[in-house]
């Protein structure tokens, strides 16, 4: 979920609008993948210098992988919350374990509690990558700065 948006007429400091967006959700979920990001990073830096078993790379592995955990936990929150103020049933046992996000949860779980596999980081890598990439593109740079109403939106974040 976004921020509120300011009051037309209104204008916000850079703090205010950053404490605003720094209170929500969504942004517990990007801080969740950029943990990840970095802890696998530091892992794959002790991993290339024959270092994995150190006490940092074990850290950081495990550390990604609650990472993983926390923001898949988010989005299925998110849903179920969804899914109940619409008034929709949660369905069957069986559909709640075909949604991918669930099927990502347990993943990032069973990994967790499992011995390094340092290949299993990489799909929940690659999508951390991507979600970094468009949360800031789409909610921190406007965040920053924003456009006044009826003004061409910055380069910048069409350029990312």
């Amino acid at each position: 979920m976004a921020p509120p948006a300011a009051q037309p007429g209104q204008t916000t400091t850079l703090q205010q609008r950053l404490l605003a967006l720094a209170q929500t959700l969504q942004f517990a979920w990007f801080v969740g993948h950029v943990t990840l990001l970095l802890t696998t990073f530091r892992y794959s830096i002790s991993y290339l210098t024959l270092n994995y078993y150190s006490r940092w790379a074990q850290f950081s592995y495990r550390t990604a992988f609650v990472a993983a955990a926390a923001t898949y936990g988010i989005v299925v929150f998110k849903g179920y919350r969804a899914r109940a103020k619409s008034g929709k049933g949660q369905g069957s046992p069986l559909a709640l374990v075909g949604d991918e996000n669930v099927q990502y949860l347990a993943m990032a779980l069973v990994w967790l509690f499992s011995r390094q596999m340092p290949l299993a980081l990489l799909p929940f890598t690659v999508y951390s990558i991507f979600h970094v990439a468009t949360y800031t593109r789409g909610i921190l740079l406007p965040a920053v700065q924003p456009t006044a109403t009826g003004a061409e939106p910055s380069g910048l974040s069409d350029t990312i």
